[in-house]
């Protein structure tokens, strides 16, 4: 039987840090990731606002200052300069992390070797057993979240159109179109004149079809941007779903398995970025916890008004103070200047039927 220090049930970001957090305090700690797949070989964004330098700026891909939420046409324009939006690819990321750990540990990296169980510290895959002083979780199983948790749906496609359309300084955060089937919008990261990460996103119970994110995608690009659908390449594209919601039991695992996201959003990146500072995560508050609940409850059921929502939260909040917010770091007064910009009449009635 191999032995290792630590043992990780998946390779992805989660447990990437969570090693180099381990590796940092102790070297030469022996360390094996299992996997079905390397991450290092798939490509996707990573962003967040920038707040310090958790990434060294060398990886950072692309940075915008300016920001825009829409809404059919209603459209909001936020000057962030202040905490910059930043893209990192996600292939570049893991593979600096894996030249630190390199350096400190001994690390062992086995793909295409599906775990069949594991027994406290006793993990057997299809061609072995291994022993691990300590065994880190990582994978994602639906079935552990609450009932009646919204997906986050979504498909990144890398575009490249036929004309120069897109303002490679701002970032498209929302651009919402109607859609029966709960909240959709538009999140588009220009690259450049022509280039963009274009990612068609679903708020919904029951996910999308992978030709049906297409055909939205490419409705919206053809109707916003005076498009003909022979403009339109997608060069490459990564579907993926992030569970919107609550672990239905506390849970030791890492990651997005062990509730690592701000629920109403699905943001997963920053919390995981935090691993770094906070050692073991720290859920978020139980006051923004309660607030998560009623937004969550109401885009259930009344996903029409998500739009509405949040374009009036950034006209209406300081760009910091939201930012703040949405990424699980607001304080006190930002929790307040949230609560101030919502309508009172639907969350109330949450409240009430609380």
């Amino acid at each position: 039987m191999a032995l290792f220090d630590h043992i990780f049930l998946g390779s992805g970001l989660a447990a990437h840090l969570k090693a180099l957090r381990l590796v940092r305090k102790k070297k030469g700690l022996k360390l094996l990731f299992l996997d079905q797949k390397d991450p290092t070989k798939l490509s996707h964004s990573w962003c967040y606002w920038q707040k310090s330098a958790h990434i060294p700026e060398h990886l950072v891909e692309r940075k915008w200052n300016k920001m825009t939420i829409a809404f059919q046409d209603i459209k909001t324009n936020v000057d962030i300069h202040m905490c910059p939006y930043q893209l990192v690819m996600s292939h570049s990321y893991l593979k600096h992390i894996q030249q630190e750990l390199k350096k400190k540990g001994r690390c062992c990296f086995s793909f295409s070797e599906p775990v069949c169980q594991v027994k406290g510290n006793d993990v057997e895959t299809t061609k072995r057993n291994y022993f691990g002083r300590c065994v880190w979780d990582s994978r994602l199983r639906l079935d552990e979240f609450e009932p009646n948790t919204l997906m986050q749906d979504f498909l990144e496609c890398k575009v490249r159109v036929g004309k120069p359309i897109w303002d490679p300084e701002k970032v498209t955060l929302m651009d919402f179109i109607p859609f029966k089937g709960g909240v959709y919008f538009l999140y588009l990261l220009p690259l450049d004149t022509q280039t963009a990460f274009v990612t068609p996103t679903a708020f919904t119970l029951t996910p999308l079809t992978v030709e049906c994110h297409k055909n939205l995608m490419i409705k919206y690009l053809t109707e916003r941007y005076s498009l003909h659908c022979d403009d339109i390449t997608i060069e490459r594209s990564i579907r993926a779903q992030i569970p919107m919601g609550f672990l239905s039991h506390p849970s030791t695992k890492i990651g997005l398995a062990g509730g690592q996201v701000r629920a109403s959003t699905g943001y997963t990146f920053w919390h995981h970025l935090r691993e770094l500072d906070m050692g073991n995560f720290a859920p978020n508050k139980k006051w923004d916890q309660w607030m998560d609940r009623l937004f969550l409850n109401l885009i259930k059921e009344r996903p029409s008004m998500m739009p509405q929502l949040v374009v009036r939260l950034f006209q209406r909040c300081p760009p910091e103070s939201l930012i703040r917010f949405l990424q699980g770091d607001g304080s006190i007064l930002d929790r307040l200047q949230v609560m101030k910009a919502l309508p009172k009449t639907p969350f109330l009635k949450q409240v009430i039927r609380w």
